[in-house]
C-alpha cells in the first residue's frame, strides 16, 4: 500500500484544483513504454487477481498462473505516483501522491473486471497532498494524507469528511488499516496509534506509551481481533483491537543491510505474519500469529528480492513486489517454497 521509501519529515498541506469525476474508458493492453512491471510500488489483490502499481500505471496478473492479463494505463487514469491500492467488491482504488491539475494528489477508481476507468478523485474539498495510503471497509474508502484522514463513499466516490483535529494527534505521513468496525492510524514521524470509529469518524482512542515498543511506526493491520504494528526498529506491537491493550512486543529477525537495517511492511492471513526488511531489504520474515514464534526467513537470489516494497498474502500464496528487480514473487505461503518469479519485460 504504500511507495518504496517512505519519507519521514510531513509537509504541509496546500490546495488543489478540483477536477471532475470521469467516464469509464477502456484500458490500454501495454503501458506508453512497453513495460509490465517497472520499479513495482505497491501491490493488492481484487476480484481473484493480483495488480501491481508502477510508476504511472497498473498491472494485472492471473493469480493461477502469474500470466499477464492487461497493463493499465494512459492520462486519463492520472496514475502519477502511485503510493497504495486497496480493492472493494469489484473495484480497484489507487493513490496518486503527484496526481490531480496541481499535482498535489488524487485517488483513480477503476473496474477489476474490465479495467475501465470508473472516476479520478481530487480537489481542495478533499484535502490530499501527496496522499500516502488508504484502506477499505464497511463501504467506505479510507485515505491518510499529510496531517489529514478523508473518508469516501466507495459507492460514489463522494466525500463522507475529513477528520484532521489535532486530537486525533495525526503526525506524518500514514499507514492505515480497518476492519469495518474501527480504522487505525500511524505515522513513523509519530509514536502512537491512533483508533477511529468507522461509522462515525469519531476518536476512539489515541495508543501511546513506552510499554508498546513504538520505534518509528512504519506499518500496521488488523484481522478484527487484534492489531499489529510494526516500528522500523522490527518490533511488532500486537494490541487488542477491542480495547487497545497491549497484548505483546515481538522482535522481528530481519537481517537488512547495516546501510538499512530497518523494517518497513507487515502482512497476516492463515494464521502468519510476514515482515520484510527495509526499502533495500531482501527477506521476508514470517512469524506465528498465535505466538510471535519464529517460522522462517526467506531469502535468496532465487526468489529477486531487491528492494521488497510490498507483500501480499491471496490464494495461499505469498506475494511479493520488489522495486529493485523489476518483479513480483510468488512464494507458497505453507512451505516458503519459490513458485515463480513473474519479472517486468519491455515487450
Amino acid at each position: 500500500m504504500r511507495t518504496v521509501l517512505r519519507p519521514l519529515i510531513a509537509v504541509a498541506a496546500l490546495v488543489a484544483f478540483a477536477v471532475p469525476s470521469l467516464a469509464s474508458a477502456a484500458s490500454t493492453s501495454t503501458d506508453a513504454s512497453g513495460w509490465s512491471i517497472y520499479h513495482p510500488s505497491t501491490i493488492t489483490s481484487g476480484a481473484g487477481y493480483i495488480w501491481v502499481a508502477s510508476s504511472n500505471f497498473v498491472t494485472e496478473l492471473s493469480a493461477t498462473t502469474g500470466a499477464l492479463v492487461r497493463v493499465i494505463s494512459g492520462s486519463r487514469y492520472d496514475f502519477n505516483g502511485p503510493s497504495a491500492m486497496t480493492s472493494l467488491g469489484s473495484r480497484i482504488w489507487v493513490t496518486n501522491q503527484s496526481g490531480g491539475v496541481n499535482k498535489l494528489g488524487s485517488v483513480t477508481e477503476f473496474s477489476a473486471a474490465t479495467g475501465a476507468l470508473v472516476r479520478v478523485i481530487s480537489g481542495p474539498i478533499y484535502k490530499f497532498f501527496a496522499p500516502y495510503t488508504i484502506t477499505s471497509g464497511g463501504g467506505h474508502i479510507w485515505v491518510a494524507s499529510s496531517g489529514v484522514v478523508t473518508e469516501l463513499s466507495a459507492a460514489t466516490g463522494a466525500l463522507v469528511r475529513v477528520i484532521n483535529d489535532h486530537s486525533f494527534d495525526f503526525i506524518g505521513p500514514f499507514a492505515i488499516t480497518s476492519d469495518r468496525t474501527h480504522v487505525w492510524v500511524t505515522g513513523p514521524n509519530g509514536n502512537a496509534v491512533t483508533e477511529i470509529s468507522a461509522s462515525t469518524g469519531a476518536l476512539v482512542r489515541v495508543i501511546r506509551g513506552s510499554n508498546y515498543g513504538f520505534g518509528g511506526i512504519y506499518d500496521i493491520t488488523s484481522d478484527g481481533t487484534h492489531v499489529w504494528v510494526l516500528s522500523f526498529n522490527c518490533a511488532i506491537t500486537e494490541l487488542s483491537a477491542t480495547t487497545g491493550a497491549l497484548v505483546r512486543v515481538i522482535k522481528a529477525p530481519i537481517k537488512a543491510p547495516v546501510w538499512f537495517y530497518g523494517c518497513s511492511t507487515i502482512t497476516t492471513g492463515a494464521g502468519r505474519m510476514w515482515v520484510t526488511g527495509g526499502a533495500f531489504g531482501n527477506e521476508v520474515a514470517e512469524l506465528s500469529l498465535a505466538t510471535g514464534a519464529l517460522v522462517k526467513v526467506i531469502d535468496g537470489s532465487k526468489y529477486d528480492f531487491k528492494g521488497i516494497s510490498r507483500v501480499i498474502i491471496f490464494g495461499g500464496e505469498i506475494w511479493v513486489a520488489s522495486y529493485t528487480s523489476n518483479a513480483v514473487t510468488e512464494i507458497s505461503a505453507s512451505t516458503g517454497a519459490l513458485v515463480r518469479v513473474i519479472r517486468g519485460s519491455n515487450q
